[in-house]
């Protein structure tokens, strides 16, 4: 069973969860400096934020690799993946879906009853992205909406209501998620447009995508300022984003559609950067604000 887990892990990348948790912790921060709740109460809702946020991480991956096995068989990239490589049998990655879906639902009871009735709905959002390559190249935004779930997520979990700083960071979630994940579609783009499956590189072409992906990334770094004016965020905030939009444009400036060790680095090394500079950068801001 551990084994198993294991390969599991590996085989949805659970690294990635890096893209998403540090802006959850960012949104519930900001949430709690508004509200009278003790330090165990805090503990607590972090406990189950992380669980929610994990969880959802299995969830949609395990699902996306079940969805895709046939596609993930044929394509050279990745059939060594688990599923198509039979590590790790189909029922036992259903099976796995089931419980992280259930792990889900459960945690936002045990948040409030908001996050509770929202489940239902950031699960099929979070699983539905799967299906979207089939029929859009605008594939990347629900990857970025999908993703996008963690700071509203985190918020609702602790003040039980949406306000307008969740709100902004989330859509600069997105915009951000889809600009990186056009760098990373440039891996299938052939495949992809072979097999019918739609991405912005299979249907417009690397350089077109490089370009859209800059379009993306661009509006992401003006929300974050947006974000930084209309909260009155201080000096580390943005000394942090202005860090954070450096490796956005070192991202764009190694990335070669032809070589997928630059697109790889692109996509995780970088970006994983840049999530967890602008986390420090807001608590920094959040606790020494000048």
């Amino acid at each position: 069973m551990f084994k198993r887990i294991a390969v599991i892990l590996k085989m949805v990348k659970f690294q990635h969860t890096i893209f998403s948790l540090p802006f959850g912790v960012v949104s519930a921060f900001y949430a709690i400096k508004s509200v009278n709740i003790s330090t165990t109460e805090i503990l607590i809702k972090f406990a189950w934020i992380l669980i929610a946020v994990i969880s959802a991480r299995l969830a949609a991956m395990t699902f996306n690799r079940m969805v895709d096995m046939k596609f993930d068989a044929a394509n050279p990239r990745t059939s060594d993946r688990a599923i198509p490589a039979k590590t790790v049998s189909l029922r036992f990655a259903v099976t796995f879906t089931i419980f992280t879906c259930a792990l889900f639902v459960f945690a936002g009871y045990q948040l409030n009853t908001l996050c509770f009735y929202l489940s239902p709905l950031a699960l099929f959002i979070i699983l539905g992205y799967s299906y979207t390559k089939r029929f859009t190249p605008l594939c990347h935004c629900f990857l970025g909406l999908s993703l996008s779930g963690a700071p509203l997520g985190a918020w609702i979990a602790i003040k039980g209501n949406l306000e307008l700083f969740p709100i902004i960071l989330s859509i600069a979630v997105i915009l951000w998620v889809t600009g990186f994940d056009i760098i990373y579609a440039m891996l299938d783009a052939e495949f992809d447009a072979n097999a019918g499956l739609y991405s912005i590189p299979a249907r417009f072409g690397m350089k077109k995508s490089l370009f859209l992906s800059t379009l993306f990334h661009c509006a992401a770094v003006a929300v974050f300022v947006v974000l930084g004016v209309i909260a009155k965020l201080g000096i580390f905030y943005f000394i942090g984003l202005g860090l954070a939009t450096t490796l956005i444009i070192y991202q764009h400036i190694i990335v070669e559609p032809s070589d997928p060790k630059k697109i790889n680095q692109a996509f995780f090394v970088a970006n994983a950067f840049v999530s967890i500079i602008i986390m420090t950068a807001s608590l920094m801001d959040l606790f020494l604000h000048f």
